[in-house]
């Protein structure tokens, strides 16, 4: 069973669905409920915005805690960002590109999947 960090721009119509897969599969998910908005606001003025620093330890925390990170693209800024950070850390990282060119970077993540089927598929041995 893998713990899993599960990254979906809005522009997505299946990341609930992919996550309801997941965890039937015996996954456990998480995926953060922060904004874009949010997160340029974090940017712009960390100091003056304590809530959006405690949220920010708190996904830190869930950060650690999961041992896989899958980013569904195309994504927000913030979702390469976090990528970057499993990636430095050593744990597996699952880009769905659904079929969209990879660049250069992209070939820092461990894994590649074209569909969150091929996706599925790759996480059956972590069950």
């Amino acid at each position: 069973m893998a713990r899993i960090y599960l990254l979906a721009a809005g522009v997505h119509d299946g990341p609930k669905d992919f996550r309801h897969r997941l965890l039937a599969a015996g996954h456990s998910v998480h995926v953060p409920q922060s904004t874009e908005a949010e997160h340029n606001t974090l940017l712009e003025h960390p100091i003056e915005y304590p809530i959006g620093l405690a949220a920010i330890a708190e996904e830190r925390r869930v950060m650690s805690w999961a041992d896989t990170c899958i980013l569904l693209v195309p994504a927000l800024p913030y979702g390469f960002l976090v990528s970057g950070w499993f990636i430095g850390a050593g744990k597996r990282s699952i880009l769905v590109h659904d079929h969209l060119k990879l660049t250069a970077w992209d070939q820092l993540f461990t894994d590649f999947a074209n569909n969150t089927d091929e996706a599925l598929q790759m996480l059956e041995g972590d069950r």
